[in-house]
Order: C-alpha cells, then sequence, then structure tokens
C-alpha cells in the first residue's frame, strides 16, 4: 500500500493508526517500517511530524523480536493506548512495556512514540542495576 493512500483514513475520516516494531526482530527488518512512517509523514502531512503525531503514532521497540519476546520490555495492551486515542482524543506519547522472566517483571520502561526514545534518568550510575529499570527511571527524549 502506498502511503499517500492513508489520507482517506488519516485526515478525510479522522483516522488514528499506532504501528509498532521490534528492534529486534529478526524475521522482518525493522528498518522498512521506520522507512514506511517517514513516507506517510512526508506524504500524508507535506513532512510535518507534529501534525502526523496526531494521526498516526510509530513505536519502535528495543530487544522486542517479531511482534513479541527477545530481551527487551515487549509486553503491554495494544489495544488501550488505541481506545483512549480514538474516545478520549488523547494521542500516546509513550506505552509502558515489560519484560518478564519466569513470570516476574524484570524490566520496564516507556516505549516512546517516534522520533523520541527512552533515556534512562533514574539514580546516577544506576543504569546497569535491574533494580532500575522501572518506567519512572525513564524519559522521552
Amino acid at each position: 500500500m502506498a502511503a499517500s493512500s492513508l489520507s482517506r483514513f488519516l485526515l478525510k475520516n479522522n483516522g488514528k493508526l499506532i504501528i509498532y516494531h521490534g528492534w529486534a526482530d529478526a524475521a522482518a527488518n525493522p528498518e522498512p517500517t521506520l522507512d514506511y512512517y517517514q513516507d506517510v509523514v512526508e506524504t500524508t502531512f507535506n513532512g510535518d511530524i507534529d501534525a502526523a503525531k496526531q494521526k498516526v503514532q510509530l513505536f519502535m521497540v528495543p530487544g522486542m523480536g517479531h511482534c513479541r519476546g527477545g530481551p527487551g520490555p515487549n509486553a503491554w495492551d495494544k489495544l488501550a493506548p488505541l481506545v483512549e486515542w480514538v474516545e478520549k482524543g488523547e494521542a500516546p506519547e509513550f506505552i509502558v512495556a515489560t519484560h518478564s522472566t519466569d513470570g516476574v517483571v524484570d524490566n520496564e520502561r516507556p516505549i516512546c512514540s517516534y522520533p523520541e526514545r527512552a533515556v534512562y534518568t533514574g539514580p546516577a550510575g544506576g543504569e546497569k542495576d535491574p533494580a532500575n529499570w522501572v518506567a519512572s527511571n525513564f524519559t522521552c527524549q
């Protein structure tokens, strides 16, 4: 599908679209998804990423494999952010994802709307301590 074909959905029909892709996806290279999003911004919104983010959001997930799995945070409610956006008009700036080992959450952080990314802003020197890998210790920048 050509990116320009999203104009009818996003602009004329006030559609909302969330796209996500894992950076560690071995089954489908993540770069074409990023390229596609950038093409949508260019063709549908004349390159205005701020306007685009009111209709379409891209979340590039560090450490996530093909739709889930991998060493990074990769689990979240995929429907809730879209429902909030459609029903309340609040575009998600980030989603909070978790990673679990043996049923225990061992990594939690925001996955920021592209082009931002989560940066550790927790206790100084604590970025390598898994005890500090909680969403409140990261900021979208």
